[in-house]
């Protein structure tokens, strides 16, 4: 891999940890960072670094806070599936934020074609 590759990838991992900062901080302002697309990027994020563990885990821990506070759009967004493809990869705290993030998303449907849609396509990764 090239230096610059790796430079990029500790940069964003920083950038991500201080986002972590951020959000513990400003809390109440989990929404606002949601709407402006705070989510979005992180997953896509994601997705384009999944063999990077360390930005993965600082994602996840994005994800895992901002369901707390506002599960709807996460549950909406498909970060469910996206952590459970690579949840193997990680060591146990990780994967216990992963579960946490589902359950703190699962508590939230406000109706059938919510759970359907949107928790029902993960269900065969917990088996």
């Amino acid at each position: 891999m090239k230096l610059s590759v790796i430079c990029f990838r500790n940069f964003l991992v920083m950038a991500i940890q201080c986002l972590n900062i951020i959000i513990d901080i400003f809390q109440t302002h989990i929404p606002h960072l949601i709407a402006t697309g705070l989510l979005a990027a992180c997953a896509e994020t994601m997705k384009e670094s999944a063999g990077f563990v360390e930005l993965s885990e600082e994602c996840i821990k994005i994800f895992e806070r901002m369901s707390h506070e506002s599960p709807r759009p996460v549950l909406k967004s498909g970060v469910l599936l996206l952590c459970l493809n690579i949840f193997d990869f990680f060591d146990s705290n990780v994967q216990n934020k992963i579960l946490q993030l589902m359950l703190n998303v699962s508590s939230y449907y406000d109706n059938e074609a919510d759970f359907d849609s949107n928790f029902l396509p993960v269900l065969p990764f917990l088996q």
